[in-house]
């Protein structure tokens, strides 16, 4: 993304280098930006439902 649109797109300090990315809220209107957001949301989703979770009685000592 930040390479095919960097007028828009940035990587942050910081929190960058974890993969984040920023987004020039100059450069969007509230439709784009809501789609982005979906689409972020949806994606860290899908990784999540991915990973086992613990059950309850594993927590407890």
């Amino acid at each position: 993304m930040i390479a095919e649109e960097p007028r828009i797109f940035y990587r942050p300090p910081y929190v960058g280098v974890a993969g984040w990315v920023g987004v020039e809220l100059a450069e969007v209107d509230d439709d784009q930006l809501a789609s982005l957001i979906r689409e972020a949301w949806n994606f860290i989703d899908q990784k999540t439902r991915k990973k086992p979770r613990p059950s309850r009685g594993s927590l407890q000592p």
